[in-house]
């Protein structure tokens, strides 16, 4: 279970999907639980969201165009740090990408399609 963020302040979700009607469905189905959502596409729009919004969990596609979603997550793992909540969401079953996901610092690994309310159960809790 992630540790509840200060009631004063939003939980701030970054949805990281390349494919545009998957990242619109999360992003609104996030927002409906009261997550205060930033959605990109890329893997260098989500290095720029990071650093701008400071989200306190990342939901990442590990199937991006411009770089693999292991490399990204390290990379976000190197600048927001440890307290930061990974979570990869991949439609791909091959075992070798999930170990490297792994490697990279994800905390956890969700197979597409995404169940909104298991997600929801390791999301950081809104409010009290």
């Amino acid at each position: 279970m992630t540790q509840p963020v200060d009631a004063a302040s939003e939980v701030r979700v970054l949805v990281v999907e390349d494919h545009d009607a998957t990242r619109y469905a999360y992003c609104k189905l996030l927002k409906q639980r009261g997550y205060a959502v930033t959605g990109v596409a890329t893997a260098s729009e989500a290095m720029e969201a990071a650093a701008t919004a400071q989200p306190h969990c990342i939901l990442l596609d590990l199937g991006l165009p411009d770089m693999e979603g292991a490399v990204l997550a390290r990379r976000l793992r190197e600048v927001q740090g440890t307290s930061l909540v990974m979570i990869a969401i991949t439609g791909i079953p091959d075992q070798a990408v999930h170990d490297a996901a792994e490697a990279a610092g994800i905390d956890f690994l969700f197979h597409k399609p995404l169940d909104i309310d298991r997600l929801a159960k390791i999301l950081p809790p809104i409010g009290p």
